[in-house]
């Protein structure tokens, strides 16, 4: 694989093709995943397709057959009896292809149970250092160790809220935003960190301990855009 290898999963929940389209246009991807459901939407956009995982118990079967029978696509199948959501399976291809970058898009939408899940499975790619996000139309989310510049020019939209994943996130500083915090302590159970908005050109966030969720977002009578970012790892 190239040395900068962006990942782009699309996974089997609500998914607006109209977004899903302008994504693409705007951020092209090195390897495109698609776990189970989501293979209806790539073949009704003509989007390119590398690696198809899933139990597919919601694909139609002859359009998978026909995905089959290409040969340009690698077609993972598992049994529905699995500890694995079909996501999930798609992060760990991603993760096995060393990428540099991943978005997963078509994680946010229908069943809490599902995005709860996929939340969580961003600490896959965090524990190795890889910028991952999951987006809609309305969020960009991540999870934040350590630290995270935000660009003017990358931004996703007006607000950006922060959360602990883990119980506690202790010594949190921001810096360049409407509510800045110094060396402040979030925990579970407030909300302390949410509806922020960066005030200058580039702002910064600052974990001493712990996770953050971050949620870049836009109210719903906003443009929705791409999500495209340049990258900015976690330090």
């Amino acid at each position: 694989m190239s040395e900068r290898n962006r990942i782009l999963i699309v996974s089997g929940g609500i998914a607006q093709p109209e977004f899903v389209r302008r994504h693409w246009k705007a951020h092209p991807y090195d390897y495109v995943i698609a776990a189970d459901g989501a293979l209806s939407l790539i073949d009704a956009l003509g989007l390119p397709l590398h690696c198809l995982v899933g139990d597919f118990d919601s694909v139609p079967e002859c359009l998978l057959e026909q995905y089959e029978k290409k040969g340009t696509v690698t077609v993972e199948r598992h049994s529905p009896q699995k500890d694995e959501t079909d996501t999930e399976l798609a992060m760990r291809i991603a993760l096995e292809k060393n990428a540099s970058s991943i978005a997963v898009i078509g994680a946010t939408g229908g069943r809490l149970d599902h995005f709860l899940g996929n939340l969580h499975l961003l600490l896959q790619p965090l524990d190795k250092n890889i910028p991952c996000v999951l987006l809609d139309e309305w969020n960009r989310i991540r999870l934040i160790r350590g630290g995270w510049e935000f660009s003017k020019e990358d931004a996703f939209g007006t607000y950006i809220s922060f959360l602990p994943f883990t119980d506690e996130v202790s010594d949190v500083s921001l810096e360049g935003f409407l509510y800045p915090l110094c060396h402040a302590d979030l925990k579970k159970g407030n909300t302390l960190g949410v509806s922020n908005e960066q005030a200058a050109k580039r702002a910064r966030v600052q974990v001493g301990k712990g996770i953050l969720i971050c949620v870049e977002s836009r109210d719903r009578q906003q443009r929705p855009g791409t999500g495209i970012e340049t990258e900015r790892r976690n330090s």
